[in-house]
């Protein structure tokens, strides 16, 4: 079962808060109301100068990225610097001519599925989602693009995993990825109501297992959830933590060696680990000098986050949990430190 942890050295994209749905879960707090997003010109030398760091893939996300208007332009020329592109979508606008378009630049196309019909659609505050949703995996498999489907897993949703493990097969999904609800965003205003407790958490990564052992083998199952055991034994994963960079980067390390994976917010924001993270901990400002950021981040900053994940490594061996949100509990932990380990930008 693959976790998504430290794998393929990934830059998240979240170019807009624009979104033609309002979900109650949203970990960014997309809608209807918001306009804008990040201009092609702000966000490309960035991405050259990230490639030449050793970042692989960008992965677009949300609000929803068919709303970016430079989205394919953004998108030619992220894969003539050598990017693998990738797409996150709640799949209403995936049709026709745009569909066309995207299925030759386009590696996978995540479509958020919320389990059957009626629970999607209150989730996603739209009578008709899941129906237009399924009609999207549909189009996608007759175009022959490559697509899976994306499962925030809520407290309402755990019953169904069985049901939505079965639809991803019938659909001919390649990837079912399930991440539990994120505690940011309006997702922080359902948490008490929706959020998994450890129960839940345990029924997650057992049915990951199960589910790992009995799809086809075509359909990789990610659970992004982890037993602690295993998280606490990975923390050598991170380059950031070997002492070789107690004085800042080493020369010559490139950033998605210690920065895996980076996201760049619809602030232009390049930040650690994690959408939600607390602004302190912000490597670089798109709009402003990024490349001074990114050296005082190698010569200071670096020295402050190796200290914050060895602070969270020290903490998840102390914790009673036994399945954890990594990244989730990256965020819950800047939230409670950030002031201490501010990371001065320009």
């Amino acid at each position: 079962m693959r976790s998504g942890f430290l794998g393929r050295r990934v830059i998240q994209f979240h170019p807009t808060l624009a979104c033609n749905l309002r979900c109650r879960h949203c970990y960014s707090g997309s809608g209807p109301g918001k306009r804008g997003g990040l201009a092609a010109e702000e966000v490309l030398p960035f991405f050259a100068a990230m490639r030449e760091e050793g970042y692989e893939t960008v992965s677009f996300s949300g609000g929803e990225p068919l709303l970016y208007r430079p989205l394919l332009a953004v998108t030619d020329a992220l894969l003539a610097m050598g990017y693998r592109v990738n797409l996150t979508t709640n799949g209403l606008l995936l049709r026709g001519r745009l569909l066309g378009a995207l299925a030759p630049r386009i590696g996978v196309v995540a479509v958020s599925i919320d389990g059957p019909p009626e629970l999607h659609d209150r989730l996603r505050a739209r009578n008709g989602a899941f129906a237009r949703a399924e009609a999207a995996l549909d189009r996608l498999r007759e175009a022959e693009l490559a697509f899976g489907v994306i499962h925030t897993v809520t407290r309402a949703g755990i019953p169904h995993l069985p049901w939505l493990a079965d639809f991803a097969c019938r659909k001919g999904a390649s990837l079912l990825q399930l991440h539990p609800l994120d505690p940011t965003g309006r997702g922080a205003e359902v948490e008490a109501e929706l959020g998994l407790d450890e129960e839940a958490r345990a029924r997650l990564y057992l049915l990951g297992r199960l589910f790992e052992d009995r799809l086809p083998g075509r359909v990789a199952v990610q659970v992004d959830l982890h037993p602690r055991s295993a998280l606490c034994a990975a923390a050598d994963a991170y380059r950031l933590l070997d002492p070789a960079h107690a004085d800042g980067l080493a020369a010559g390390t490139p950033l998605s060696e210690v920065v895996n994976p980076l996201i760049v917010t619809e602030r232009g924001e390049a930040v650690p680990f994690v959408y939600g993270l607390a602004p302190d901990f912000t490597l670089a400002r798109l709009a402003g000098n990024w490349r001074v950021d990114l050296r005082r981040f190698r010569e200071e900053g670096a020295v402050r986050l190796q200290r914050f994940l060895a602070a969270c490594f020290a903490q998840l061996a102390r914790s009673s949990e036994r399945f954890v949100d990594w990244y989730a509990f990256l965020a819950r932990r800047a939230a409670r430190t950030a002031p201490a380990h501010t990371v001065a930008v320009s």
